[in-house]
């Protein structure tokens, strides 16, 4: 099986429907920035063989606010896992701390780091001063 049949499986239900083009944002550049971490999220979860909650998984702040939410409306993307297996690295209350500190320092490269906000979603902010990668040079 090819990594990418691997999205394709029920197995590893997540929200195939995310484009940049189809989330605008006043920031193209945010919006792509966006993008790079959803895949990073997603190649992160298959190496780790986690899988996404079956609800939609990813949204920009602006459509995170407009649901009504109020956690994570300022950050540079949200991630709902409710109860899916990626949320093992991300909620401190499953306590796999291994796989937590595994995915934060990924993040942190880029100058990412994930907030958790609820047991059922969590945001991650950028920071560009922090960042000793980036995406472009990722290969």
């Amino acid at each position: 099986m090819s990594e990418n049949d691997v999205y394709k499986s029920p197995a590893w239900a997540w929200n195939a429907d995310w484009d940049p083009d189809n989330h605008p944002s006043a920031d193209p550049q945010m919006a792509r920035l966006r993008a790079n971490v959803v895949e990073l999220i997603r190649h992160f979860a298959h190496a780790n063989h986690l899988g996404f909650a079956e609800c939609r998984v990813f949204y920009s702040p602006q459509e995170w606010a407009e649901r009504g939410e109020l956690y994570g409306t300022g950050s540079l993307l949200v991630v709902v896992y409710d109860g899916a297996s990626i949320g093992d690295a991300i909620e401190y209350d499953r306590c796999n701390y291994g796989l937590i500190k595994k995915l934060a320092d990924e993040l942190s490269e880029y100058g990412m780091f994930i907030t958790p906000c609820t047991c059922w979603y969590a945001a991650i902010h950028y920071e560009a001063k922090y960042a000793t990668r980036s995406f472009e040079e990722k290969t």
